[in-house]
């Protein structure tokens, strides 16, 4: 009966071990993923202009944009402000 306690013992230590030792590991490769994440991408913007737009687009179904924005990357610099009205 002892030796039964024992190995039950032994295998509830060897799980619990075993799930401890995975949590460090996780926790470690976390922590270490996190230090070498790549920096964020530069942001650049221009002078907002109004052009020609194909409001329209057709297909199957047909949707039309009532208001649409381009964004796209063409310059590079640094942000000094945002000029932003909400409505």
């Amino acid at each position: 009966m002892k030796k039964r306690m024992a190995l039950m013992l032994f295998v509830l230590a060897l799980i619990f071990g075993g799930i401890f030792a995975w949590k460090v590991f996780v926790g470690h490769m976390m922590r270490q993923m996190l230090a070498h994440r790549a920096r964020p991408p530069a942001v650049s913007v221009a002078t907002a202009r109004l052009t020609e737009w194909a409001p329209r687009l057709r297909s199957v179904a047909s949707l039309s944009a009532v208001r649409g924005v381009e964004v796209s990357t063409p310059l590079a610099g640094k942000i000094t402000r945002i000029l932003f009205r909400s409505g």
